[in-house]
């Protein structure tokens, strides 16, 4: 088209090929706007993905968390309960090997909760609770609190788990006072009776303890003998002091050179776990050397009574071969 007919607003007829171009949009055209309303829609499936896993991980509980904390200290076992609809808000405690106990109950609509059966009483246990928190706080911590403790909401008849907390109750280094005593040596004949004694003093650790026996010899590994469970009728309070002694005995009969070695008493207690430095039973075998001694003379004289025996046997036999022999020289030729 030449300039004149430019500017005169002439358009000359378009050939079919490019009718067709502008009828019918490209497919690079196309794929771009697909690609484009793609990417629209994975986005929007990942802002919900996301939303909703932040409702999901607000009320899930992956584990209890752990929670070490020592004789006499105060802890204080966190639950957030913002944005959860409830009517109801719960503390357990589940000590290891038995059921859940509930321990208090909290309605939403009101202010304080209340505690349970043996937790009701207990002033150790307190409850801080406002619109969105019900904190579960122990002090003065003993062992026996050692437990899982959770966090529960409750609406209409579903229940959640909101936290969980794995409480772990440990003495003090200055705490344990527990020590063990054995006599060094013993002393005794092969075929007597023995009674091997364990001394243990608690100290100021109140809880029940475990007595186990082991034996040591150069025959063969220490290996556990003998379990004693701690009872209170072992045991005696010395007057004015917090210190526990308790005696275990361990008897043994008819002894042989197989019960000969080191004899250990350890103790659990407190978490801990005490040996004491060992008994060593000594087997002086005097009985064993009795026996011994009659074998062995037996042995030795049992040539002497046999010798004789033989002796004369032997002799009567070339007596009678020296008879023959005389008999025989008579006969004439």
């Amino acid at each position: 088209m030449s300039p004149f007919e430019a500017s005169l607003g002439y358009s000359p007829p378009l050939f079919p090929s490019q009718e067709l171009d502008l009828a019918v949009p490209s497919v690079q055209l196309h794929l771009q706007r697909c690609q484009s309303i793609w990417h629209q829609a994975r986005a929007a499936l990942l802002r919900t993905k996301e939303s909703n896993c932040q409702i999901a991980n607000r009320h899930r509980v992956v584990g209890p968390n752990y929670q070490p904390v020592f004789v006499g200290q105060e802890v204080t076992l966190k639950c957030f309960h913002g944005g959860t609809v409830a009517d109801f808000f719960f503390w357990y405690k589940q000590p290891l090997g038995q059921k859940p106990q509930r321990m208090s109950i909290f309605l939403d609509y009101k202010k304080n909760g209340t505690f349970a059966d043996d937790f009701k009483d207990d002033l150790r246990f307190e409850l801080q609770t406002n619109k969105d928190r019900h904190h579960l706080k122990i002090s003065n911590v003993k062992i026996s609190d050692s437990a899982t403790y959770y966090c529960i909401s409750s609406y209409s008849y579903a229940f959640t788990f909101l936290e969980a907390y794995s409480l772990h109750v440990r003495y003090t280094p200055s705490d344990i006072q527990t020590s063990v005593d054995q006599s060094s040596s013993e002393n005794i004949h092969a075929g007597d009776s023995v009674t091997l004694n364990c001394t243990v003093h608690t100290g100021s650790c109140d809880e029940e303890h475990r007595v186990y026996w082991f034996k040591d010899s150069e025959d063969s590994h220490p290996g556990l003998i003998y379990t004693h469970e701690g009872r209170n009728d072992q045991c005696e309070r010395k007057n004015n002091t917090q210190t526990h002694s308790c005696v275990y005995e361990e008897h043994m009969k008819n002894l042989t050179e197989s019960h000969a070695g080191i004899y250990y008493c350890a103790v659990v207690s407190c978490g801990h776990i005490l040996f004491g430095n060992g008994t060593k039973l000594d087997l002086t075998g005097e009985n064993l050397l009795k026996l011994n001694s009659t074998l062995i003379l037996g042995v030795c004289l049992a040539p002497c009574r046999v010798l004789p025996s033989v002796c004369e046997c032997v002799c009567r036999c070339e007596s009678g071969l020296k008879s023959k022999q005389h008999q025989s020289s008579k006969v004439p030729t």
